[in-house]
């Protein structure tokens, strides 16, 4: 059994270094930007919530909004993009959820289904100097995929 509301439409410009409220989703997510070598290690151990990009790689405005149709990604270790719709099915996220589920867009792409995957484009390597780290906080919470149902 799932309670859900409906979502408005909302975007919300991304502030690099600071905190952006998302009145819509009763959500926050706030940027840091730092050297690489301070996180590069640690990637791996951030939660669904968390994520970490190039900041050199992130040209344009930054926002973050809800899904519409024909939003497409390419997903970080896939070769190919996919639609977001296609993805959050497959990822199996409920119907009722979808629309809550918040993407952070770079100009006109998806760099983040936030707590689900980030896109490969915009992703650090070990040529990357400065990382944009967010983290979000509240609205839309990623299921726990450790538990058994």
């Amino acid at each position: 059994l799932i309670f859900s509301r409906p979502v408005p439409d909302f975007r919300a410009p991304v502030a690099l270094g600071g905190t952006t409220q998302v009145p819509a989703l009763g959500a926050t997510l706030r940027g840091r930007i730092r050297p690489a070598q301070e996180v590069r290690s640690r990637l791996r151990t951030f939660g669904p919530v968390r994520a970490c990009f190039d900041l050199d790689r992130l040209e344009g405005q930054l926002l973050l909004r809800n899904r519409r149709p024909g939003d497409r990604f390419r997903p970080f270790g896939s070769l190919g993009t996919r639609k977001v719709s296609d993805f959050l099915i497959d990822t199996q996220v409920p119907r009722p959820l979808r629309d809550g589920i918040p993407l952070l867009l770079c100009g006109d792409t998806v760099a983040w289904v936030v707590g689900l995957r980030t896109a490969q484009p915009f992703s650090v390597t070990e040529h990357t100097r400065r990382v944009l780290d967010l983290s979000y906080e509240g609205g839309w919470v990623p299921p726990d995929r450790s538990r058994s149902t």
